[in-house]
């Protein structure tokens, strides 16, 4: 209940036309740090959190930012596009969110700007139909923390963008497979929380990024 609260109390606050959004997915989460008793009920925080901390490292924004394009109605997705266009072509990524909304798709919108993604030149177009899935393995190679191939195989087996971060960034720390930590969560053999927790790595997810990221610019 206070998680629904503080986010009412939170929109409240924003200017009135935030109010006219539709489908407000609120970012926030009361259960941040891992209960043996109960092993899934931060892993929508440690998903989220995986997510944010990546994209606020690769495209330099502040995670405050992130935090409050989500609380108001904008998608991972979309920001995932947004940040990427924006670091490329220089334009400003509320206008092309703007431009976005607008047009009800991102494709006109990079067509009309002129702005091409660079994936990797192709690679990255063949693992998923979806432009931020593209966006996001593209991000992971380019980083270091996982080659395309890998993340094509996340994919393939049914993960998303957010699980595919979290799945890499857990490899890279306890030194299993991606693919293989993906299963067993989906199968329910392991809670996101109770992997990070093997991995040493749930006392401070955010921190444990730090490391893999200077790994990644080595």
């Amino acid at each position: 209940m206070k998680r629904f609260v503080f986010c009412a109390l939170l929109l409240a606050a924003l200017p009135g036309p935030v109010h006219a959004l539709p489908a407000i997915s609120c970012h926030c989460f009361q259960d941040r740090s891992f209960d043996p008793a109960r092993p899934t009920a931060a892993d929508d925080y440690y998903l989220a959190t995986a997510q944010n901390r990546l994209m606020a490292a690769v495209f330099e924004r502040p995670r405050r930012e992130i935090v409050m394009a989500k609380q108001t109605g904008t998608s991972g997705p979309d920001l995932w596009i947004a940040y990427r266009a924006a670091a490329i072509s220089g334009h400003n990524s509320a206008t092309l969110l703007s431009a976005r909304k607008d047009q009800g798709a991102w494709w006109p919108v990079l067509e009309k700007l002129g702005i091409d993604l660079n994936l990797e030149l192709g690679e990255a177009t063949r693992i998923s139909s979806n432009l931020d899935q593209q966006i996001v393995a593209d991000t992971l190679a380019e980083v270091g923390f996982a080659d395309l191939a890998t993340v094509a195989d996340l994919y393939g087996a049914g993960a998303g963008s957010q699980e595919a971060i979290l799945a890499v960034v857990i490899a890279r720390a306890n030194k299993q497979p991606p693919r293989e930590i993906w299963l067993r969560v989906a199968a329910g053999e392991k809670s996101w929380g109770s992997l990070i927790d093997e991995a040493g790595m749930a006392a401070d997810l955010d921190a444990a990024f730090e490391p893999l990221l200077a790994i990644g610019k080595e």
